[in-house]
């Protein structure tokens, strides 16, 4: 994640010593598909300007997305 997120997300509880993110490059378009299951990836803006993705996940004929906060 970026140093800003880190900064947000640490709290006297939550030190930032012990949240480690591992990142993983990511590129639009269909990120996994197997079994069925189809997940794909789409960039949004996030609430404070910052991309962020949405992912769509197909599977039998169903679709359901995810997002965190964004602008809509």
């Amino acid at each position: 994640m970026f140093a800003h997120d880190l900064e947000k997300r640490s709290t006297v509880s939550n030190l930032i010593e012990n949240l480690e993110i591992k990142m993983h490059p990511l590129n639009d378009g269909l990120v996994f598909d197997e079994g069925g299951i189809k997940v794909t990836a789409f960039p949004v803006e996030h609430h404070d300007g910052n991309p962020t993705y949405c992912f769509r996940v197909d599977y039998a004929g169903h679709s359901v997305g995810h997002v965190g906060r964004h602008n809509p």
